[in-house]
């Protein structure tokens, strides 16, 4: 590993200008799926033509290579893993769409207003989860599974090119379910249109993207007493009978940018892959972007007991609450075939209202953020990030981030990530009033430190992640459902590990996660999480497989939060204790050319155990469930 004297010289002098309060800004964020990061890492690949390739990338990046290549999934390895929550290591409070928390430990950080943690996003679409896409080809895949108790999952998108460079997509999701207990429905839909162009001179490109989205969750309270799962009446004996939370939000982002390019297009106008090479040397763009959102909690039929308070209205309750999101980024990006240098400058405007108060907040941040990187040679790769807000109502918040890949040889990769944050608590955690809860909170700043190292062998089919965090002035939801912040320290240690054999036909994955917390009393995770997948494999024609198999998951027993369902957040308890159950699932998965279909019973193993099968208290994980999905991708 051979690190010339320039970029010894271009760190230091980066780095030095990181600790002036003038040039202290950008990382970005400190990933809060820090286990997952190298899995979501973005992997550049050489020239491909063939067409079963389109491009997929999420956002325009200067670099030498501008077309991340993504080949088309028709794989069969665990396709019946369709619920994100699941495949992410999230419970829910027992239906798909409803609020969901983590088993692993994930620090909510963000830089600039934030509102609150959102407990329901892995359901939703935004500008920052959705791709653009550029191919010769349209493009459609369509996702469905249905299962017990209604449950219906839909997922669809289209995209195709219009002219040469110029492009449209289209995504709609659907989630339906009634869930197994009383005032437990989901109701999930999400759209978003995306477009992009690139000029023919390849040097002028713009992004457009807008979201929809309308979620509606029943909020049952929970099971009033955990008896009540042995016997039929648990569907009526539920805390709350005509509650529900509806969130919704839509947003517009524009992107543009003008760069300064050489550029050799190697491919033919008849190869449907249209791979484009660039040699970037500088450029600027400017971004603009609002997002709306509306999130609201209404009961109709209030019961008292199960309330701390009530402060407006004895006979039903309508909280309500909307926040909005001005962005306007404008930067510079330099490339020099060795090091990308890149500065910008970003206003935020938000803007809160709550109705019980009959209020507006306004809040302004100026941000100045900064990078440096250098390209991967000599099988290395570094990158130093800064965001710093030099004005506004976070005024002092930033973030800093170094990361350092290194391939000591083929199919070795080794990943180095370090991070600060100092940042203002959420707008939540200060204020908030609804008919149930208020508060008035001056909450200190949160300060996050974090490294992360992990290694990858894709020959071995194995891969390692640790993480450790130090936490100060941590706020958390106490046992009155209200946040407080943690004075004291608080250390998390977070140790995983994947590895997939295979011995002929039968194959077995195996996903470990250690957690180790130094403060359980106020962070709540279990120690021990472990999923294992164990299949048979039949034919090994392309166009005809299946596999079939068991999974089962398990994680340690700990004290889980409650959850309330007037601020869709999680809180402590003391009162029950969850875990050192299995959940053992049986699926069949099979591919016939394009399509891919799944078959599933969940929960295979309810009444074989003491039914002690609570994530949550008074939420059940879920009774013994068939589903089926099906996959069909169309390209031609």
């Amino acid at each position: 590993m051979q690190i010339c004297k320039k970029d010894l010289f271009s760190l230091f002098i980066l780095l030095f200008g990181f600790l002036s309060p003038i040039f202290s800004d950008t990382i970005p964020k400190v990933a809060p799926d820090s286990l997952l990061l190298l899995e979501n890492k973005i992997i550049r690949t050489p020239e491909i033509r063939d067409n079963s390739y389109i491009n997929k990338y999420s956002d325009f990046s200067f670099s030498t290579t501008h077309d991340f290549k993504s080949e088309i999934d028709t794989s069969l390895s665990f396709f019946h893993r369709y619920n994100p929550a699941y495949r992410a290591f999230y419970y829910t409070l027992g239906n798909i769409g409803l609020a969901h928390h983590s088993f692993v430990f994930r620090p909510n950080v963000n830089l600039g207003f934030t509102f609150g943690i959102n407990n329901f996003k892995l359901w939703e679409l935004t500008s920052y989860n959705t791709l653009f896409f550029n191919t010769r080809i349209p493009y459609t895949e369509a996702n469905l599974v249905v299962g017990s108790k209604g449950e219906q999952y839909f997922q669809g998108i289209h995209t195709q090119n219009i002219t040469k460079d110029w492009n449209f997509s289209f995504q709609f999701n659907k989630i339906r379910s009634s869930g197994f207990y009383q005032n437990q429905q989901s109701d999930v839909t999400n759209m978003s249109f995306g477009s992009n162009y690139l000029s023919e001179n390849k040097k002028y490109g713009i992004f457009l993207n807008a979201f929809y989205n309308n979620l509606i969750a029943g909020e049952n309270g929970g099971l009033s007493d955990e008896s009540y799962i042995d016997d039929d009446s648990r569907l009526t004996h539920v805390n709350l009978n005509g509650a529900y939370s509806r969130r919704n939000s839509k947003g517009f982002k524009g992107k543009q940018y003008y760069n300064f390019t050489s550029f050799i297009d190697s491919v033919p106008d008849s190869d449907t892959s249209f791979v484009l090479n660039y040699n970037v040397n500088k450029g600027f763009y400017h971004s603009f972007s609002l997002e709306d959102y509306r999130m609201l909690f209404k009961d109709d039929n209030i019961i008292p007991s199960y309330y701390p308070a009530i402060y407006f209205d004895s006979l039903a309750t309508l909280d309500s609450s909307q926040f909005k999101i001005v962005s306007n980024e404008i930067g510079w990006n330099d490339y020099n075939k060795l090091l990308m240098y890149s500065v910008s400058f970003e206003h935020q405007y938000s803007k809160v209202y709550l109705n019980l108060l009959e209020r507006n907040f306004y809040f302004s941040n100026y941000t100045f953020k900064s990078s440096i990187n250098r390209s991967k040679r000599n099988n290395y790769f570094w990158k130093v990030s800064s965001s710093y807000i030099v004005g506004g109502d976070n005024k002092g918040d930033y973030m800093l981030n170094g990361e350092l890949d290194y391939s000591p040889a083929k199919n070795h990769l080794i990943n180095l990530n370090l991070g600060v944050v100092h940042s203002s608590p959420y707008f939540m955690y200060n204020r908030y009033y609804s008919n149930h809860y208020k508060w008035e909170n001056n909450f200190d700043k949160n300060e996050f430190y974090t490294a992360i190292i992990s290694y990858s062998n894709p020959k071995m089919k194995f891969k390692s992640a640790v993480s450790t965090s130090l936490l100060n002035n941590y706020i958390y939801f106490n046992y009155q459902a209200v946040p407080q912040q943690l004075q004291s320290p608080c250390v998390v240690t977070i140790i995983k590990a994947e590895k997939s054999f295979k011995w002929k036909r039968f194959n077995l994955l195996t996903e470990l996660v250690y957690q180790n917390v130094s403060n359980t009393n106020i962070i709540r995770v279990p120690d021990l999480i472990s999923r294992n997948a164990l299949f048979y494999e039949f034919g090994s024609n392309k166009d005809l497989k299946l596999q079939v198999g068991l999974e089962g998951f398990y994680f340690s027993s700990f004290k889980n939060y409650r959850y309330m369902p007037v601020t869709g957040q999680f809180f402590l308890q003391d009162d029950y204790v969850q875990g050192n159950y299995p959940f053992i699932d049986f699926f069949v998965n099979m591919r016939i050319k394009q399509a891919r279909v799944f078959f599933k019973i969940d929960h295979l193993n309810e009444n074989l155990l003491e039914r002690n099968f609570f994530i949550l208290p008074g939420y059940p994980s879920g009774e013994r469930a068939f589903r089926v999905g099906i996959s069909w991708v169309f390209y031609n």
